[in-house]
């Protein structure tokens, strides 16, 4: 038999290492929690030793769960094995390393385990630490000595250790000592007075409060049947939240105490509410896909224990990898923008085999992303378009819903304020008049009931020569006690006055016709300065019959099939207004200003000048040719609808 390659002891901790930065932060609780699961046990938890806080002050993390436990070789093969450790082995398996990797690098200082099974029921108990010997790291076992035959050993039963404060044999938790077996790990960090309840400092990981609970139930999709998992989180002071698990207390040194809140673990599919929709269809490459769609948007950022928003995400036993939540992880799946926040896809390709020719998936090495068989890149474009084409009716039917509810006064209100927008660019030409009460106002009217600052019809205002009231004040101008000015609509028989004033958002609107004027019918756009809708400065009218338009729609549509023509029409559109009211308010903008000299006196930009310029044949060769509306348009529609179709 030839020689069997193998790591020498210098290298192993280089692996370890080189393993612990390819993980992710609180990766050692999903190795933890799988160890716990394979191992059979009932009962996970995540708790805070109290002995060590009494003690010492130190607040430490362990895990304990009540599985088939390790006999004296059996803790020692496993803490001592990079690789194997009594799990199966192989390309979609857990390589034996997954728990020593990910917690190893943070607790220098060591990791206590103990562990009791129904042959070993007195229980033993090991301390791995690391060490460094002639400038090379080694994690070895710690020596203990043992009194009655006064030998050294590394695996011994479970007993008082001074130094942390802590009897190991009391960190056998109520449902080890009930099922007769089960595992206990201890972590000490960095020195023997480190705090490591909070997790990997290195990482940052004692930064996000409840950082745990939130990992695993996103981490997970599922935590499986007949299985309780729990986390213990320090509170600063005693207090019941909706959720918690049950309440304990840690004694200090000196006496005070710390609240313990004890939060389950359920999951990610937990959080999803039960009235949403739900369902699921195959997709590209033997995928399955399961939504849920929420009836509203769900944020739950600060508020639970779970994923804060919806995902897309990948399964893969019972684990979620590749987690989306951003618009453009979206938008390639057909999907607005507005729904990120309530549905969730959970995408299930099919598991690699060894020996098989099929297509499928296994996880790397650190189990922090899924790998595909020949090192190919997920299928992602296929999936998504996949799901675009066939996307169920009923994800269909709110897309559907909410288009139409964003379509009217919402639409008309964002394009108005991205008008005002120009307007302000464009100076104040372009404000329609109202009638503001003024002290020394001469024109009568009455309360509108509104005030500056708020929109507001369009009044055209006269200024007959009216007496002021006996007894009004010359100084007088009720604001009603609201912020801004009152408003009033013009009435000769008014008892209060005020004086004309152009308001800062008079700006033309918009209209797209099906049908112009048939002596119109071969222009693009026509400026009606009559037509004031709401306080507008006239409307600019548009014809949808127009090719250029036609053709514009049409070919913006091809470009992104994923998102909905309704809504790439309504951006060309946008682009296209903006470009012709620009020009219709700068041309007035201009009135008034010198043309040239004509002996002496200048000729003025006049009403029959800007009638030319905004004259339904210039607006239509205004829209001919842009280079720049393509550009923008091809800016907008990808911040929206993500990548184009591939040509």
């Amino acid at each position: 038999m030839g020689s069997i390659a193998s790591v020498s002891q210098e290298g192993t901790a280089y692996l370890i290492r080189q393993a612990y930065e390819a993980g992710e932060k609180w990766q050692w609780a999903r190795e933890a929690l799988v160890n716990g699961i394979q191992a059979q046990a009932t009962s996970i938890e995540f708790g805070v030793e109290p002995q060590g806080f009494k003690s010492k002050g130190v607040l430490r993390r362990y895990i304990a769960d009540n599985g088939i436990g390790m006999s004296p070789e059996d803790i020692k093969i496993f803490l001592m094995s990079f690789g194997g450790g009594g799990r199966p082995i192989g390309l979609t398996q857990n390589f034996g390393q997954g728990f020593k990797s990910s917690c190893y690098e943070w607790n220098p200082y060591g990791i206590i385990v103990a562990s009791w099974t129904k042959d070993y029921p007195e229980g033993c108990m090991i301390w791995i630490h690391r060490r460094t010997r002639a400038g090379k790291i080694y994690w070895e076992l710690k020596d203990f000595e043992v009194e009655e035959d006064a030998s050294v050993e590394d695996v011994v039963a479970p007993f008082y250790l001074d130094e942390i404060g802590v009897d190991v044999a009391k960190l056998k938790t109520k449902e080890i000592e009930e099922a007769g077996q089960g595992t206990v790990f201890l972590f000490l960090g960095k020195s023997p007075d480190d705090d490591t309840h909070r997790g990997d400092v290195d990482r940052g990981e004692d930064n996000v409060k409840r950082g745990i609970i939130i990992y695993i139930n996103s981490r997970f999709l599922e935590i499986p049947q007949g299985v309780t998992a729990r986390v213990a989180e320090v509170e600063d002071r005693a207090r019941r939240e909706p959720g918690t698990w049950q309440k304990d207390s840690l004694e200090s040194p000196t006496g005070s105490l710390l609240s313990i809140d004890w939060r389950r673990a359920r999951g990610a599919l937990a959080y999803i509410p039960d009235t949403a929709q739900r369902g699921g269809f195959m997709l590209k490459h033997d995928t399955s896909v399961d939504w849920y769609l929420a009836g509203e948007d769900i944020v739950t950022r600060g508020q639970t224990d779970g994923p804060a928003t919806p995902h897309i995400c990948l399964a893969y036993e019972g684990e979620s990898y590749e987690r989306k939540t951003t618009v453009r992880d979206y938008r390639p799946f057909g999907l607005i923008e507005e729904f990120r926040n309530r549905l969730w896809l959970v995408l299930t390709p099919p598991k690699y085999e060894e020996g098989r020719p099929d297509w499928g998936v296994f996880p790397q090495g650190s189990r922090g992303q899924l790998l595909s068989k020949g090192g190919t890149p997920l299928p992602w474009a296929d999936w998504e378009d996949s799901f675009a084409l066939n996307m169920p009716k009923p994800i269909q039917d709110a897309l559907a819903e909410f288009r139409k509810s964003r379509s009217s006064p919402a639409d008309s209100t964002e394009r108005r304020e991205r008008l005002k927008r120009i307007a302000a660019r464009l100076a104040t030409r372009f404000r329609p008049v109202n009638l503001i009460e003024h002290s020394l106002g001469r024109t009568a009217g009455n309360d509108s009931g509104s005030r500056t600052g708020e929109p507001r019809v369009h009044v055209k205002a006269k200024r007959p020569n009216h007496p002021r009231p006996s007894g009004s004040s010359p100084g007088r101008q009720d604001t009603g006690g609201a912020g801004g000015t009152a408003l009033l609509n013009e009435d000769r028989s008014g008892e209060r006055f005020g004086a004309v004033r152009r308001s800062s958002d008079g700006i033309p609107t918009t209209s797209w016709d099906n049908h112009f004027p048939e002596d119109e019918g071969a222009h693009a756009a026509r400026f009606d300065k009559a037509d004031c809708v709401d306080g507008s400065y006239g409307t600019v009218h548009f014809n949808l019959s127009f090719p250029l338009f036609k053709s514009e729609f049409q070919y913006w549509i091809d470009q992104y099939p994923k998102a909905a023509s309704e809504d790439v029409v309504n951006l060309v559109k946008g682009v296209y207004e903006d470009e012709v009211i620009s020009k219709v308010m700068h041309a007035h903008k201009l009135s008034g200003q010198p043309l040239y000299a004509a002996e002496g006196d200048p000729v003025r930009v006049n009403n029959a000048n800007i009638d030319n310029w905004t004259s339904p044949e210039a607006l239509t060769a205004t829209v001919l040719g842009l280079i720049n509306v393509e550009q923008r348009i091809n800016v907008l529609a990808g911040s929206r609808f993500g990548k184009k179709k591939p040509t």
